[in-house]
């Protein structure tokens, strides 16, 4: 098993005993650095970081490979990249880029393993000028989406 394989392997045995904390993305970097990015169903702490961070550093550690390590949570205007970030942002609006260029706006629905359904709002004219809402829902798969970032609302 190569390096970067056995990290992918360690992470998932120290995720299994963490069910609420999720692995979005491994970045194993040529100037001997390790990026590690979880999420987690209830949100991540410092302490869910660190104790990451620890428990892989035990087990490179043993290899004595020497390598720094960052353990983080996806930043605010990240990507969503799995399912079950989705999954744990229903309700909140989102912002898409599709495969072909279209950007939409919308509130999360709904999210399952395959795709997500957005409510998008809209104003529509009637002939005489009238304007009135409109709303629809749209359904997109994972794999007709470019990026999907959460829209942030900062209050006054």
């Amino acid at each position: 098993m190569d390096f970067n394989t056995r990290i992918k392997y360690y992470l998932e045995n120290i995720l299994e005993e963490n069910p609420d904390i999720f692995l979005i993305d491994v970045d194993i970097r040529s100037n001997d650095s390790i990026k590690i990015v979880i999420d987690g169903d209830n949100g991540i702490k410092v302490q869910d970081c660190i104790k990451i961070s620890r428990a892989i550093k035990t087990k490179i550690d043993e290899e004595d490979k020497n390598f720094s390590i960052e353990v983080t949570s996806p930043g605010i205007g990240e990507n969503l990249k799995i399912s079950r970030q989705y999954k744990n942002n229903v309700g909140r609006d989102l912002e898409l880029k599709l495969d072909d260029g279209t950007f939409i706006d919308g509130k999360l629905k709904k999210a399952n393993d395959k795709k997500i359904e957005l409510e998008i709002s809209g104003i529509n004219s009637k002939s005489k000028g009238e304007k009135y809402p409109r709303v629809e829902k749209e359904s997109y798969y994972y794999k007709d989406i470019k990026q999907a970032r959460l829209k942030v609302k900062f209050k006054n």
